[in-house]
């Protein structure tokens, strides 16, 4: 309990009705908790995009250190994170998925479904 409080960074808010909190601090007690247990897999959307800078800095660093021992199942529109933790894709297109091995092929096949 005591990680999930200090990596959360609720403070005193740790003991408070989770239906008082912001979708913010939900996002990160549900972060915190995700860091406590040791999952092969990881399922993740768009979790490190919550809170402040610091906060986000924190959460990518505890993301590397995942990467390090178990998979990644990562959906983000931020190419940056994508291109970080993943090295294949899945685009989903009108009802379809398309593998590609390669991250950069896959974000280059969503930008183009864009453009069109």
């Amino acid at each position: 309990m005591e990680f999930v409080k200090s990596f959360s960074e609720l403070g005193d808010a740790f003991e408070d009705p989770i239906k008082t909190y912001s979708s913010g601090m939900g996002a990160r007690l549900k972060f915190a908790l995700s860091l406590v247990f040791d999952f092969e897999v990881y399922l993740v959307d768009e979790l490190t995009a919550v809170g402040d800078a610091a906060f986000k800095k924190k959460s990518q660093a505890a993301f590397r250190e995942l990467a390090d021992h178990a998979g990644l199942i990562m959906v983000s529109h931020d190419e940056r994170s994508l291109k970080e933790f993943c090295s294949a894709g899945i685009w989903l297109h009108e009802g379809q998925a398309y593998w590609f091995d390669e991250i950069d092929e896959a974000l280059a096949r969503y930008r183009e479904s864009l453009a069109a």
